[in-house]
Order: structure tokens, then C-alpha cells, then sequence
């Protein structure tokens, strides 16, 4: 985990860069959160029981009924089926 520290020094030299560097940057942002929707989509099985922010900042609860290489389609029931990023997911216990 980065502290706060180590956070304002990353975005002060942000604030420092020029156009080629910042789009470097952005990229490797991207490109990093790519990764992590792939990790998490890959990970879940269809059945699995997840939650997600949906929106207006509800908290979201379905099954999930379909994985892509990046997206999970998500059966909410009554709040309808979700396409959802797959980092955005938490896996939930079954109670």
C-alpha cells in the first residue's frame, strides 16, 4: 500500500511533467486498471454471489450468470442484469 506521503510526491511530479511524460503516465494508468478487470472477471465462476456500487451510490447484489474477458454480466433480480467491470465486484459470503 502507498502511504499518503508517497502519494503527494507522485502527484506533485504529475504536476511537473510535460505532454509526452503525463501521456506515459495515463497509459500505464490504463493499462494497470485493464489488468485488474481481467484478474477479478477471470476469477469469478458463473453462480458466484457479488456486489457493486450501482448507481446513485446503491449497493448492488446478484449472481453472476456470464464472464468476458473484462466484464461480468450480473443477475440482480429485480434491479435487472448489470454488465459490470470486473474490479468493480466484490465476491459476497452466502449466508
Amino acid at each position: 500500500m502507498i502511504t499518503k506521503l508517497a502519494i503527494e510526491s507522485i502527484i506533485a511530479s504529475i504536476h511537473a511533467m510535460d505532454r509526452q511524460d503525463l501521456n506515459r503516465v495515463v497509459e500505464a494508468v490504463k493499462y494497470a486498471r485493464s489488468q485488474s478487470h481481467r484478474q477479478m472477471a477471470q476469477s469469478l465462476r458463473i453462480g458466484d454471489l457479488v456486489e457493486f456500487q450501482g448507481r446513485y451510490g446503491k449497493t448492488v447484489r446478484g449472481t453472476v450468470v456470464k464472464t468476458a474477458i473484462k466484464y461480468v454480466q450480473v443477475d440482480c433480480g429485480i434491479d435487472g442484469k448489470w454488465r459490470v467491470p470486473g474490479a468493480h465486484l466484490q465476491t459476497v459470503k452466502a449466508a
